[in-house]
């Protein structure tokens, strides 16, 4: 601990969640020693690793800052709750996995809203191919290499599931839902509100496990850049 109060760092991240341990991680690959500070623990259990224990991290005690600021004002005494998680990869690491693009017309209304054209959906597009990796089901995507670029696997999940096949009510609904909206294979890139489809998740197609900020520091800190990136948690 003596080595760490005493190194000198390029920068200095505070927190490491979907904002600050990416911001961290890419600065440690362009070769700047960063420190980044946590104040909650490494949280690597199987509630954290397995998609679908999501709800068992959420209501964890040992990750949970639980905000409940109140909806309008004290005297009506009503609050709302804020799960946060105070752990190294942030609120990634307790959330529901859910990863597609926002509609272009969200991007490109921000761009209008504030008069900052680099909002535009034309220009944030080029993030997102920063970010995916792309594992959905090609039998039904048309898969472009541009889609395989980025750290985050990204995949349909649900798809996989076996019930989808075998329970015949889950099939006669797909198959019903089918018969008056349009599928789209591709919601990241084709997103059309009549329509429906498979909700894409940050979950690893090979492992079936969670993907995210936290899998993103312990990737870069195995990479010949991880001497750059020093994690700081309770």
């Amino acid at each position: 601990m003596e080595e760490k109060k005493h190194a000198e760092y390029d920068f200095i991240v505070v927190g490491s969640g979907p904002g600050g341990g990416i911001v961290a991680s890419r600065l440690a690959l362009r070769g700047f020693k960063v420190l980044v500070i946590e104040a909650g623990p490494d949280y690597n259990t199987t509630n954290a690793t397995i998609p679908f224990f999501a709800p068992l991290a959420e209501n964890d005690p040992i990750i949970g800052w639980d905000f409940e600021p109140y909806t309008y004002n004290t005297s009506i005494n009503q609050t709302i709750l804020y799960p946060r998680a105070s752990t190294v990869g942030g609120c990634s690491r307790h959330n529901t996995l859910i990863a597609f693009a926002p509609n272009p017309f969200d991007w490109d209304d921000i761009g209008q809203i504030t008069g900052d054209e680099s909002w535009n959906y034309k220009n944030m597009k080029k993030y997102w191919k920063l970010v995916e990796n792309y594992e959905y089901d090609t039998a039904y995507a048309n898969v472009s290499q541009d889609k395989f670029n980025g750290w985050l696997d990204v995949t349909q999940n649900i798809e996989r599931l076996p019930g989808l096949k075998t329970n015949p009510v889950l099939a006669s609904l797909i198959t019903t839902i089918n018969d008056q909206l349009k599928f789209t294979p591709d919601v990241s890139r084709n997103n059309n509100a009549d329509s429906w489809f498979y909700l894409p998740q940050s979950v690893s197609q090979t492992t079936g496990s969670r993907q995210d900020a936290y899998v993103r520091l312990k990737q870069v800190q195995k990479t010949k850049y991880g001497s750059n990136l020093l994690s700081i948690s309770k």
